[in-house]
C-alpha cells in the first residue's frame, strides 16, 4: 500500500497537481490534473502502466480552478489522445510528462466524458499551479 501511495503521489506532482505542504510552496507548472490508469493495482510496477482500451487514463482530481477545469475535463473522464496522438500503448509516465511542460504553452487533450459523451479536444494552457 505504501509503494502504491509513494507511485501515485509522485505522478500526481508529475502531471501538474500539489501534492504536499511543499509542493504548495513551490508552484508546479501544468494544467491542474491528477491522473490515473484505470484498472492498476499494487502488484504493478510504475514502469509496466501501458494504456490500453482495458487500462486508460482517467481523471482523477482536478484542482480548484485548474485550466484543465476551465478547458471543461472532468472527474473520471477518460483522456485519448495528446496533441493529436493517440495515448494507447504508451506508458503511464510517458503520458504524464506529455501533459506536463513550459509555463505558457499549449497542450491539446482529446476526451471522452465519464456521462458518455463522445470525443471532445480541448486546448489548455499550460500554467504555474499553487494550492
Amino acid at each position: 500500500m505504501k509503494k502504491q501511495f509513494l507511485i501515485i503521489m509522485s505522478l500526481l506532482a508529475l502531471v501538474g497537481c500539489p501534492v504536499s505542504a511543499e509542493d504548495k510552496e513551490d508552484p508546479v507548472v501544468g494544467i491542474g490534473v491528477a491522473i490515473e490508469v484505470k484498472g492498476f493495482n499494487d502488484k504493478d510496477k510504475e514502469e509496466s502502466m501501458i494504456v490500453s482500451k482495458d487500462h486508460p487514463v482517467i481523471v482523477k482530481d482536478l484542482t480548484a480552478d485548474s485550466p484543465a477545469g476551465k478547458a471543461g475535463l472532468k472527474v473520471g473522464d477518460r483522456i485519448t489522445k495528446i496533441d493529436g496522438k493517440n495515448i494507447d500503448g504508451l506508458l503511464f509516465k510517458d503520458v504524464v510528462f506529455k501533459i506536463r511542460g513550459k509555463e505558457n504553452t499549449q497542450i491539446k487533450v482529446t476526451f471522452e466524458s465519464a456521462d458518455g459523451k463522445g470525443p471532445q479536444t480541448v486546448s489548455i494552457k499550460r500554467t504555474q499551479l499553487t494550492n
